[in-house]
């Protein structure tokens, strides 16, 4: 009933409900009903029934207050100043539309969202908007291709306190697979802060989790020589600052250009193909 006289809790104002495993996109819907002039905040973190798109639009489109639609635990908010080249800073907003500072498989969302270990150590699984499938590759990649990485937040590890992590300044350790696109769910740990002692720095691992020094990046062939054909390395831990962010909800243009890539998706009538895509591709470019 969209009637505020008879909708439960017609002027419902803030409601969290953090790892919910029985909120769907229908239950944001039904939420939004009667309630329109009134909500202003919503959490659905860890809601894995939940999704980016449909799901937050029915909210977005229904509610014009709404100040803050939460789909990340907080500490995931801000620019992530990253080491790489060509890559500059990649800024998430509360509800996980992301940009990132290049031209390429630059702009999307992350479209899920595990909890691993516990609250602050977590797996995310990103949805490009701006993905265009290299020559070679299937028309279906374009939506199946969702490459994801596991987060650690340093501020709450017993390892970064006795390591000097300034409490003032975020920082998280980020663990990306160099072969195949899924996250690695074991990944990072604690102890890695040892290992890595200022942001903007890397460590790598070989398939078997030991960690690898600069000697050992690259394979070398029986004369000696470096075979650049040969690389150890399976998976990269990085130490980043996180800088704040305000405001939490991103710029319009960004969700306006999720939406469209939302609804594309489903007129191509691939998503149900979107996991098994995503398998295929995780399987084919691991490089075992």
């Amino acid at each position: 009933n969209d009637d505020e006289d008879t909708c439960y809790l017609p002027v419902l104002q803030s409601i969290s409900m953090v790892g919910s495993v029985d909120v769907t996109d229908e239950g944001l819907k039904a939420l939004a009903v009667g309630r329109r002039n009134h909500l202003k905040r919503v959490d659905i973190t860890f809601c894995r029934r939940t999704t980016y798109h449909p799901g937050t639009f029915y909210l977005r489109d229904t509610c014009p207050l709404l100040q803050e639609l939460r789909r990340q635990p907080a500490w995931m908010d801000g620019t992530f100043l990253t080491p790489f080249d060509n890559d500059g800073g990649h800024t998430y907003w509360c509800d996980g539309t992301f940009r990132f500072e290049r031209t390429n498989q630059s702009v999307g969302f992350i479209c899920s969202l595990e909890e691993l270990s516990g609250p602050n150590h977590v797996a995310d699984k990103l949805q490009y908007s701006n993905f265009d499938p290299p020559a070679g590759w299937p028309v279906w990649s374009r939506y199946s291709y969702r490459p994801g990485v596991s987060l650690l937040n340093l501020s709450s590890t017993e390892a970064s306190n006795r390591n000097g992590v300034d409490q003032q300044r975020r920082e998280v350790l980020v663990a990306q697979r160099l072969a195949g696109i899924r996250p690695p769910k074991n990944l990072p740990t604690p102890d890695m802060v040892d290992w890595i002692r200022e942001p903007g720095k890397s460590q790598y691992l070989d398939r078997h989790g030991q960690r690898l020094d600069e000697n050992e990046l690259e394979a070398t062939n029986g004369n000696g020589n470096g075979n650049p054909n040969i690389d150890n390395r399976s998976t990269m831990i990085t130490r980043m600052q996180v800088l704040p962010l305000k405001p939490f909800m991103p710029p319009q243009e960004l969700v306006q250009m999720n939406q469209r890539f939302g609804e594309e998706m489903k007129a191509s009538e691939r998503e149900w193909f979107l996991d098994g895509g995503e398998a295929f591709l995780h399987h084919a470019l691991d490089r075992e």
